[in-house]
């Protein structure tokens, strides 16, 4: 990934990891977890992906993830980008790697919840369409 790309947002770094729950509850845009530091990494990630660059200062996409299933690990939107990324950025399927297969029965369990958002199920449902072609 481009590490100094012209459309960062520097977010990431000016916060040191990111907006708060609170702070995505106030966009309208409730994030079902407990964890403010699973939030922080959530919007770490999505940041660094959308301005296509590795922030350092939480150790790139892969430590932003890292960190942010390890705050909540029931944490679906979480679960979401990460199967998300996976989809995207390598040539894996759920037909033939069975990680992430384990990956994608973690997103549906957790999407089948009852205390999770309209949108986060929205978001859970198109993961899943988008692994099973």
């Amino acid at each position: 990934m481009r590490r100094n790309s012209p459309v960062r947002t520097h977010r990431v770094s000016k916060i040191h990891g990111g907006e708060s729950s609170e702070a995505w509850r106030s966009e309208g845009l409730p994030l079902t977890t407990s964890s403010n530091d699973a939030a922080k990494m959530f919007d770490a990630t999505l940041t660094q992906y959308t301005g296509w660059y590795d922030d350092s200062s939480v150790n790139g996409i892969k430590g932003s993830v890292s960190k942010m299933l390890a705050a909540d690990p029931n944490f679906v939107m979480g679960h979401v980008i990460s199967c998300g990324l996976d989809l995207i950025s390598s040539g894996k399927g759920i037909h033939t790697d069975q990680e992430l297969k384990g990956s994608m029965l973690s997103l549906e369990g957790l999407g089948a919840r009852s205390n999770i958002t309209k949108r986060e199920r929205l978001h859970v449902e198109a993961v899943k369409e988008w692994a099973v072609g």
